[in-house]
C-alpha cells in the first residue's frame, strides 16, 4: 500500500507496513472530520435556531445535523456545504497597466465619434476631443499615493453604481477590453459602515443596506463581491467577521471576499471558516503581522 500513497513531502513512505499506512490514513480522516464538524458548529451558531443538534460518529464518517424550525432548507444545505479556498491574486501597479488604460480610453473615444484611431485630421481629432473623458468618467482613476502607505503605492479604479451599465457596455469592445492585460479582473465593491453601503470617497451614505445592494446585483448574475468595512480598514483591530457572517447566511452561493482590519493569521483562518472565498490584506503584510508563507500554508 506504500507504493500506493507515499510521495514528496506526503507523511507515508515506500518503506512503511501496510499496517503503518492504514493507522496514517486513518488518523488523517479523523483529523479531517473533527475539523469539519468545528466548521459546522461555528455555521450552525448563525442560523439562530433555538436547539440545533449535531452529532459525530467518528467511527462511521458521519455527521448528523438536525435544524428543528429551518424553512429555507436548500439556503441551509448550500450554506453548510460550501467550501471556503482562500485565493490569491496580484495587483496591478500603475506603470503596469496605465498605459494599456491610456490606450484604451483613446480607442474608446475613436470608436464613439466614428473616427479612426491614428487618424491626425483635425475634423476628426475635435470629433475624438468630444469623447475624450468617456472612459475616464466610468471607470475613475483614484491616485491613492498621497496617503503615503508604502504597501498600496498603486491606482485603484473606481465606478460608481449608476455607471456600471456604461462601463459593461464599454468592456465588451474590443477597443477597450484589448487595453488591458488578459488576466485582469474587475470585481463588484462594496464599501461599508454600519451596514449601509458609503459612497463619494467613504463620506455620504448611499442610503442602501448591504443586503438590499448585493441582491440587487445577485439578481443580475453576479457571483462574487469584495466587502470593505471602511471602520475597520488600516487600523489592525480586527474584521468584521459578524457583518461577514450575515451576508453569507442571506446569500450562501455568494464568493465573498473580506476587506478591512484583518491583523493576524487568525483573522484570516476564521474568515475562511465561516465560507469566505477571500480575503484583502495590505497593513498587516508590510508591517510583519502576517508572513506570506503562513497564508500559503492555509490552502
Amino acid at each position: 500500500m506504500a507504493s500506493i500513497f507515499a510521495g514528496a513531502g506526503k507523511q507515508i513512505k515506500v518503506t512503511d507496513s501496510d499496517d503503518k499506512v492504514i493507522n496514517d490514513i486513518r488518523t488523517t480522516a479523523k483529523g479531517a472530520i473533527n475539523e469539519t464538524y468545528k466548521i459546522l458548529l461555528k455555521r450552525i451558531d448563525k442560523f439562530g435556531v433555538a436547539q440545533p443538534n449535531i452529532n459525530l460518529d467518528e467511527n462511521k464518517g458521519i455527521i448528523q445535523v438536525e435544524l428543528a424550525g429551518v424553512t429555507d432548507k436548500e439556503r441551509v444545505r448550500k450554506y453548510l456545504q460550501a467550501s471556503a479556498n482562500l485565493q490569491f491574486w496580484a495587483v496591478y501597479n500603475l506603470d503596469e497597466i496605465g498605459k494599456g488604460y491610456e490606450s484604451a480610453a483613446t480607442s474608446l473615444a475613436a470608436f464613439l465619434s466614428g473616427t479612426n484611431v491614428d487618424s491626425v485630421n483635425v475634423a476628426d481629432s475635435a470629433k475624438k476631443a468630444k469623447f475624450a473623458s468617456a472612459l475616464y468618467e466610468v471607470m475613475m482613476p483614484l491616485d491613492i499615493r498621497a496617503e503615503k502607505i508604502p504597501y498600496n503605492r498603486q491606482f485603484n479604479f473606481i465606478t460608481h453604481a449608476k455607471d456600471t451599465a456604461t462601463l459593461n457596455y464599454y468592456l465588451t469592445l474590443d477597443a477597450v477590453k484589448n487595453g488591458f492585460p488578459s488576466d485582469s479582473k474587475i470585481l463588484l465593491g462594496a464599501d461599508v459602515k454600519d451596514e449601509n453601503i458609503m459612497i463619494h470617497g467613504w463620506q455620504q451614505s448611499a442610503g442602501l443596506n448591504i443586503i438590499d445592494y448585493i441582491s440587487a446585483y445577485i439578481n443580475k448574475g453576479i457571483n462574487q463581491i469584495f466587502c470593505t468595512d471602511i471602520s475597520k480598514d488600516g487600523l489592525l483591530q480586527g474584521t468584521s467577521i459578524d457583518l461577514y457572517k450575515k451576508i453569507l447566511i442571506a446569500f450562501p452561493q455568494l464568493h465573498l471576499i473580506a476587506s478591512g482590519g484583518v491583523t493576524k493569521i487568525e483573522d484570516v483562518i476564521a474568515l475562511k471558516e465561516i465560507g469566505c472565498n477571500g480575503v484583502i490584506i495590505g497593513k498587516a503584510i508590510y508591517e510583519g503581522k502576517i508572513k506570506l508563507h503562513d497564508l500559503v500554508k492555509l490552502n
